[in-house]
C-alpha cells in the first residue's frame, strides 16, 4: 500500500470520526447523512485500491477455482 492510499484512508476515517462526533443521536441532518454516505464510499473506494496494489498476502498466490475433471 502506498503511503498516498495510507494516508488518504486515514484522512477518511479521521473525517468519518468527526463527522459521526458532531451528529445528534436524533434527527441527524440529511447534509449530514449524505456527507456520511459520501465519505463511506470514499474510504471503501480507497481500501480497494490499496488492497489492488497489495496483491495477495507474502507466500501465498491468488487462487483459481478448481474446474470439473470428469
Amino acid at each position: 500500500m502506498s503511503e498516498n492510499n495510507t494516508d488518504r484512508i486515514a484522512e477518511l476515517e479521521r473525517q468519518i470520526e468527526e463527522l459521526n462526533a458532531r451528529m445528534p443521536k436524533h434527527s441527524p441532518s440529511v447534509s449530514m447523512l449524505v456527507e456520511l454516505d459520501e465519505l463511506d464510499a470514499a474510504l471503501e473506494q480507497a481500501r480497494a485500491e490499496a488492497a489492488q496494489e497489495a496483491g495477495p498476502p507474502r507466500g501465498e498466490t491468488a487462487q483459481t477455482p478448481l474446474t470439473d475433471r470428469n
